[in-house]
């Protein structure tokens, strides 16, 4: 099988520029959201939820210029990112590096002070409401929320 063609699923050309990938994108998922439907049957349900998925598919690939060169590039080549007999894309093979790259900017450039302080007011707060078990948890809690705050440079 070969790659599906997104820019069909949205109904545009492969020129399209960003703001028509957009439009189309909000106009396909309207037409298509299972929940502008109550009355459907469950096949119908299952049939417009695969659309918006296919739809939701097509507007993260194409959306995002980097991916949207790679996919190009791959449908140019005709290579395939689909199991033998199957419908769906491989995930671990189309989008092996999409955790890596959410996850990048948390593993980056890592401070403590907010971390620090987190641990420390969560304690607190955590022993107030339920003494030793709740500073424990507030600690963690704080921890986490300080470490985010660390990494991003603003409040979570």
């Amino acid at each position: 099988m070969t790659l599906p063609d997104y820019y069909a699923v949205l109904g545009l050309e492969a020129r399209a520029s960003g703001a028509e990938i957009k439009k189309a994108y909000q106009r396909a998922s309207l037409q298509c959201h299972p929940d502008r439907y109550p009355d459907a049957s469950p096949e119908e349900k299952r049939a417009l939820t695969e659309r918006f998925q296919s739809v939701a598919d097509a507007y993260y690939i194409l959306s995002d210029a980097e991916r949207r060169a790679e996919y190009d590039a791959t449908r140019a080549r005709g290579q395939t990112y689909f199991d033998a007999g199957d419908t769906r894309p491989a995930a671990d093979r189309q989008f092996a590096d999409v955790w890596a790259d959410l996850l990048r900017p948390e593993m980056e450039r890592p401070t403590s002070v907010w971390r620090t302080s987190g641990t420390l007011s969560g304690a607190v707060l955590g022993y107030i409401v339920a003494n030793l078990p709740g500073a424990i948890g507030g600690a963690v809690l704080g921890h986490g929320l300080g470490a985010i705050r660390d990494v991003k440079g603003q409040p979570p």
